[in-house]
């Protein structure tokens, strides 16, 4: 901002650095799918999360297609911090840097999670 020139003063700011308020938790919840083959389970994936982005309702695509423990909890995984115990970097990365009500995948074995921040 500035220069102000104020009371005989000058004042003026400048932005040194961008990105310096990061969220230090974010909520995150997933649907794990997987198939007989990565190309039916790519796809799946991929059309899931084109209907969520469409505005179809999470849980209930949750409920129906995902495979993991967590599709009776709504998919909730909870609030992850960056050093939280046992999740993998790509997901950590991509957690962080996906915004809020984001979608991304991150293929597993022969499955596919898809996250939403």
């Amino acid at each position: 901002m500035g220069p102000i020139f104020k009371n005989n003063t000058f004042k003026m700011a400048r932005v040194v650095e961008n990105g310096i308020v990061a969220p230090d938790s974010v909520k995150l919840r997933n649907i794990f799918v997987y198939t007989d083959n990565v190309e039916k389970t790519r796809a799946l994936a991929d059309s899931i999360e084109t209907a969520l982005k469409g505005g179809a309702n999470f849980v209930a695509l949750c409920r129906e297609f995902s495979q993991s423990e967590n599709a009776r909890a709504n998919g909730e995984i909870g609030w992850v911090r960056e050093n939280t115990p046992g999740f993998d970097k790509e997901i950590i990365e991509k957690t962080f840097s996906t915004p809020v009500n984001g979608y991304f995948q991150v293929p597993m074995g022969t499955g596919v999670h898809i996250f939403q921040v």
